[in-house]
Parts: C-alpha cells; structure tokens; sequence
C-alpha cells in the first residue's frame, strides 16, 4: 500500500494531518520534519509515496526551495502555506508536480487538505480527454491534467476524439477547443451527445475567439461549462475538479440505487414468499376451524391480517424505491373520472366496512399523466381519509379546473391531522402522534413522489369538520 509523506517543521500541526489521514483516508504516513529528512524519506524509499503534502517554509527551507528539491522524485504535492500571495500563486503554479495549496490560517484547512488527498487518489482512476489541434495546447494542457493525477487522452480533431470516446467508454470529461480543424469543438460537443448523456460525461468547452455567443453555442450544444483561453491554471483545474466531481457523485448515486433496487427486490423475494405461504395456510385454517372457539378464529384472523400488511408494506417499498430511482412513466390523455373507477371496488369495500358514504361529484375532466400511477395516488388518498373519518359519517370526493390545473378534493368528517403531524405527514414512515401512526407508512410518501413526477402537489388541510387530502395536477 502506497504512503502519504507529511512534510511539516510543526509537530501539532503534522500530527493532526496525520491523525485525518489515518481516520478518513485509510492510507499509512511518514512524517518528516526538514527538507533534508523528506529527501531521505524520498531517496531511501522512492517507490513507496503517492503524494507529499509539504509544508512551504522549512527551518532549512525558509523560501521555498522545497518544491525545487522534490521535484525529481516526481511525487505529486499539496502545498502547505501560512499565506498567499499573487506572486506566491504563480510560483506554486508553476511547479509540474505540485497539484494543489492550502492556506493554513482558513479554519477548514484540514479539511481542505484531506478532500485534496481525495480528489488525487479519485483522480488516478479517472480519464479525461484532451481535445485540440494545436500540439502546444495539447501538451500544455495534458501537463496540468496529468499534475492532477488523471489519465489523460489526447486527439487533435472532432474525428479522433469520436473514436477515442468510442473506444474509451470510461472516459469521464472531455476538454475541447472551439476551433478545430474541420468539424468545431461545438459541432463534436453536439455529436458527443447523442452517445453520452448530459449527467455521464462532463464537457468544458475552450476558445481563444472568446464572447458571449461563443459560450452560449458550447452550452447550447451540450457542454457543461466553458472557459477562455488565455486561462489562469488555478481556474481550469478548478473547473475540471467541480465537473468532475458532479459526474462521478452521479455515477456513485446510480451505483447505489441499483445496488438498493437489487437489494430490495431480494428483500421482497426472500421475505414475501414466506409470508405468501403463511397467509395462505391461514386462509385454509379459518376455512376449515369455522366451528372452534372464537377466541382462535379471532387470532388467526390477527394473524392474517398482519401477514397482510407486511406484504403490502414489502410492495410499497419496493415500489417507493423504484419510484425514487426509476420513475418510469406511461404518459396518456385519459378522465380522471377513469382513474378513480381503477381503484373504486376497493375503496368502497373499505368504506362500506365503516359505513361511511363516499358522494363522487368528479367531473370527466381530462388530464395528460400516467393513468396508474395517478389511480394508486388517489387510492392511498382516499384511504387515509379513510382511517381519519368516523363510522357512519361520508366522504366528499370532487374535482374541478382552476386555471391551468385540475384540483381533487377528498373531504372527510372526523379525526383532523394536528399541524404538528402535518409536517410529517407526507414523509416516508414519518413520525406521528400515538393516536395518528396508522398514517405512519409509504402510502401518503408514494402519493407526493407520483404527484411530483407530473409536476403537481399534494396536500392537507384540516376543517372544523375534519379534514381534506387534495391534489393539484396540471392539464
């Protein structure tokens, strides 16, 4: 395992640089406390450093001359400094194997030293490509990428790059002058896209014929961000590590949804087979113990309904989460009359067990969204209110248009949802009062996503009477 060399005169500070690598980077250090100890270090044991983090000024180093001293070992350096100045900042830069400063009086210092650790070791594993037809420009700008540690790529027109892409599917970021031979950087930004998306690889587009319509065209034909040449060095390693950093938070959120998705549908396999089977054996002993003491019907009638739940809650959550990672709409015009009659039979059945009357006032207003997904959002309302309103009492379902939006009311008589529950109430398993958990679940939080795919809300509001669910969907 490679090492991190610590070259800093002060023991508290190298210390607790030291104690952050150990603790969040994970990698073993050596500290060195002169230039002449850091030589050792890197002359006894070359091989075994991936990055330095050197401290400007030394007792045997005052000015700098560190960054000269190391530079033959080829170790790339973060640069430790008490301040920055102009001229400070040009002579940093222009060391080849120093990646990065931080000034230390800032109050996040270590911080910042240890997300350049990190930023360096990502960097090694991650590809770029270099996109110009001046060879000067390409090696000028292959120098700075490569002192960040990434593995650069290089083409000089539209064509190699295409290829290079083609060829080189991990490639992350994409570098590219405006004025190439033959097609332009803009036309290939363009081209680019139709094979990688937006949110898979970043593009910064570069121009010496700098103004506005220049950027606009870049950002217009799919890049990311766009810079002016002549650059300043520090702005274009910041710009490349703010890309890069999206694109590869993107890809870690998309590993991790899939991973979660996989995870639940083996969740639901495992877990709701079982309890398929249990519920099952009880439907066939409550049909064959009708005649036994109530006292037993009554608990396996328990039994089976919890058995009930937790296969509906496996549902939700398994449908919640691919709903937060893979919302797959089936867009159609339809009434929305049409999306309640989907799921009526089973909302009256639950109403007649508490004899309330549901009064539809539900006009045959049309609606472009995914029919289901809107039915099952109505459903979850309607059964909420449901479980609020009191036996024998009624539910006032209606819709009307205002505007550019349909609204749905669901009206109910009985128990109101206190403010202070209102705040949870659309929340995934949220927590509520004692007397309110039924609510606590997935089918409100599933009724907010579906109406947050169409652009549209969902809501509460209480009543002297009781309450309403409603939700606002556009045209």
């Amino acid at each position: 395992m490679k090492k991190i060399l610590i070259i800093e005169d002060t023991k508290t500070y190298a210390a607790i640089i030291a104690a952050h690598i150990e603790h969040e980077i994970g990698l073993p250090f050596e500290i060195a406390g002169t230039k002449e100890e850091a030589l050792d270090h890197l002359s006894n044991n070359r091989d075994e450093f991936c990055i330095a983090i050197v401290d400007l000024h030394l007792p045997d180093s005052p000015d700098g001359e560190i960054m000269d001293e190391i530079a033959p070992f080829k170790i790339p350096s973060i640069i430790l400094t008490a301040d920055i100045s102009d001229a400070m900042r040009e002579d940093i830069q222009s060391h080849k194997y120093v990646s990065d400063y931080v000034v230390k009086k800032v109050t996040n210092a270590f911080v910042l030293v240890i997300e350049a650790i990190r930023r360096l070791l990502r960097n090694m594993k991650t590809k770029v490509l270099v996109v110009d037809d001046s060879r000067v420009a390409r090696r000028l700008l292959t120098h700075i990428l490569e002192a960040q540690l990434l593995q650069v790529y290089a083409a000089e027109n539209a064509e190699q790059a295409l290829k290079v892409m083609h060829e080189e599917p991990q490639i992350r970021l994409v570098i590219a002058d405006g004025e190439l031979d033959g097609k332009s950087g803009i036309d290939m930004t363009s081209e680019l896209r139709k094979t990688h998306g937006f949110n898979e690889v970043a593009v910064i587009g570069v121009s010496g014929v700098y103004n506005s319509n220049q950027s606009i065209a870049f950002l217009k034909a799919g890049a990311n961000d766009f810079i002016a040449k002549p650059f300043n060095n520090e702005e274009l390693i910041t710009r490349v590590n703010q890309n890069l950093d999206r694109i590869l938070d993107l890809a870690r959120l998309k590993e991790f949804n899939e991973s979660q998705n996989l995870l639940l549908d083996m969740v639901n396999q495992d877990i709701s087979q079982p309890l398929g089977n249990i519920h099952n054996l009880i439907d066939l002993a409550l049909s064959q113990f009708k005649d036994q003491p109530d006292k037993l019907v009554r608990c396996i009638e328990t039994i089976q309904g919890s058995t009930h739940n937790m296969l509906n809650m496996l549902g939700g959550v398994q449908h919640y989460a691919k709903l937060l990672t893979k919302p797959d709409l089936n867009w159609s015009t339809f009434h929305i009359i049409d999306a309640w009659r989907g799921v009526e039979e089973q909302i009256y059945a639950r109403a007649a067990e508490r004899g309330i009357n549901i009064e539809i006032d539900i006009n045959f207003d049309p609606v472009h969204a995914d029919r289901s997904k809107i039915a099952q959002a109505l459903a979850n309302l309607t059964d909420s209110a449901l479980s609020l309103a009191k036996e024998n009492s009624y539910l006032d379902v209606s819709s009307e248009y205002s505007g550019d939006y349909l609204w749905l009311r669901i009206n109910y008589q009985g128990q109101t949802v206190t403010e202070t529950d209102q705040a949870n109430l659309f929340k995934a398993f949220g927590k509520l009062s004692s007397d309110q958990e039924y609510l606590a679940g997935l089918g409100l939080a599933l009724s907010q996503k579906i109406l947050e795919l169409h652009d549209g809300l969902v809501g509460y509001e209480s009543s002297e009477e009781g309450g309403c669910f409603w939700i606002k969907l556009p045209k």
